[in-house]
């Protein structure tokens, strides 16, 4: 039996990323993972019904768990040869569009990779540095500061591709960033866990996501923050 919120019910309760209407392009979700002897075969977005999978490669199956933030699943990456991916030429998007992705990592001592495609566009993070990168083909922007995503701390992390200019957002903060950022950002094949243009899952990131999602456009300050706040109630972000 599905419950009615009551009279007066705080906004992050009534309000769901379905709130974006067309804007919503993907929604992959930790709990709607398929998972032999815990791995993760694959994971289907509710948007579009675009697989995440293990590219035919057992031995690359990220870790299930259902210890995730606030009771959820989470998938876990290595750091060493783990990803997931979709197949090739059914994902393009060009900017502008936001990813929103509630993840930690571990703190491991070189830049590892949370998100790329076959074009050479990566999202990657260095943890010792502190860092995070996003390039796009050649080129890339480069935010210094502290990550605060590191475990066992969970948060969300927002990243708006906009031509040639990105910016970023955690845990509902603008964070400093450079306005520039070169190459087209369209993605044809995503990669979680790992850099998969060349050479072929490089530059792994340890880390583990409950929640990916890929909007198209930039979301307005109201959107941006009613959705920070319903993956804050949902997850227990900071």
């Amino acid at each position: 039996m599905r419950l009615g919120l009551a009279a007066g019910a705080p906004e992050s309760f009534a309000w769901t990323p379905r709130k974006l209407g067309a804007a919503l392009l993907n929604d992959w979700d930790a709990n709607d993972a398929v998972v032999t002897s815990g791995k993760v075969v694959s994971v289907t977005d509710s948007v579009a019904g675009l697989a995440m999978n293990d590219n035919g490669q057992a031995a690359q199956r990220p870790t299930y768990s259902m210890s995730g933030p606030n009771g959820h699943a989470e998938i876990t990456h290595d750091g060493v040869a783990q990803a997931l991916q979709t197949g090739v030429a059914i994902f393009t998007r060009n900017p502008p569009f936001t990813w929103v992705i509630v993840y930690k990592q571990y703190g491991q001592a070189a830049a590892g990779t949370l998100l790329s495609d076959s074009g050479g566009n990566a999202l990657q993070i260095n943890a010792s540095v502190p860092s995070m990168s996003f390039f796009g083909g050649a080129a890339n922007n480069t935010v210094a500061g502290t990550p605060t995503n590191l475990d066992p701390a969970y948060g969300a992390l927002f990243l708006e591709k906009n031509g040639t200019s990105t910016k970023w957002y955690n845990n509902g903060a603008a964070l400093t960033n450079n306005a520039t950022s070169p190459g087209t950002g369209a993605y044809d094949m995503l990669t979680v866990g790992a850099y998969q243009y060349d050479p072929f899952l490089s530059v792994p990131l340890h880390c583990s996501w409950t929640r990916i999602l890929l909007v198209s456009g930039l979301l307005s300050t109201a959107d941006r923050l009613r959705l920070y706040r319903y993956l804050k109630r949902l997850y227990g972000l900071p």
